[in-house]
């Protein structure tokens, strides 16, 4: 878990937050992941389906959870793996278009 004092400072040192539309801070929450409750809490904050989301993450753990309440989930390993991994999940959207 970050504490807030962290968070604070990436926030005013990054810009990256302001990429998405739901922050899921688990100082806040009090739940951490891999605890269903985590993913829950920001399906419902985005009014959204599992099926509808994707979560990246580099812990297993995390991913399995995810994966077992039906988010599709990639590992992050690296970042040309996340870009091949994304590449075939767009490919695979666009397919179905």
């Amino acid at each position: 878990m970050h504490g807030k004092e962290w968070i604070s400072y990436c926030e005013e040192e990054y810009d990256f937050h302001k990429l998405f539309d739901v922050i899921e801070y688990s100082f806040e929450s009090q739940i951490l992941k891999p605890n269903p409750d985590a993913f829950y809490n920001v399906l419902k904050k985005l009014n959204a389906k599992p099926e509808e989301c994707l979560f990246i993450g580099d812990n297993i753990q995390n991913i399995d959870a995810a994966r077992k309440i039906g988010i599709p989930s990639i590992l992050f390993t690296d970042a040309h793996a996340l870009r091949d991994d994304l590449g075939k999940i767009l490919e695979s959207f666009n397919s179905k278009l």
